[in-house]
């Protein structure tokens, strides 16, 4: 997730949702805490773009997460939800989570909900990543 404001983050993560109809879970790294107030990233936003599937960004830092509404509530994240010791679930004053998650503790239980990547979607990341496929190699039958 790139870009030099949030208006930049929320396109991108829309567009990608729009070209992606079918990503159950939307889940992407390296927004700049810095384009916002105390780094506190507001799950409605994210709702704007995207409604009804979970997102779930992670930050520059590598210890906050950003979700929207239906990632934190396929979370089990709620204004009942209690503070971890080990982390930092930023709430409204009501009491209500804001969508800004930090540290594992906090993290842990969006990591719980996301399904894990098949196979064949982390040689898909890996050669996106490394810009070539990938190689699986294996040892010789005998």
């Amino acid at each position: 997730v790139r870009g030099e404001s949030l208006a930049e983050i929320l396109d991108g993560v829309g567009g990608w949702a729009a070209d992606h109809p079918d990503a159950e879970w939307i889940y992407g790294a390296g927004f700049d805490l810095s384009l916002v107030d105390d780094g506190i990233f507001e799950a409605e936003w994210l709702d704007d773009v995207v409604p009804g599937r979970p997102v779930v960004l992670r930050g520059t830092d590598y210890h906050t997460r950003w979700c929207n509404t239906e990632a934190l509530r396929r979370s089990g994240i709620t204004m009942r939800t209690p503070d971890p010791h080990d982390g930092e679930i930023v709430r409204r004053l009501d009491g209500s989570p804001v969508g800004t998650l930090r540290e594992w503790g906090a993290t842990g239980p969006v990591f719980a909900a996301m399904p894990s990547p098949s196979p064949s979607a982390i040689l898909r990341l890996e050669a996106g990543a490394s810009g070539t496929a990938p190689r699986v190699t294996a040892p010789p039958r005998r």
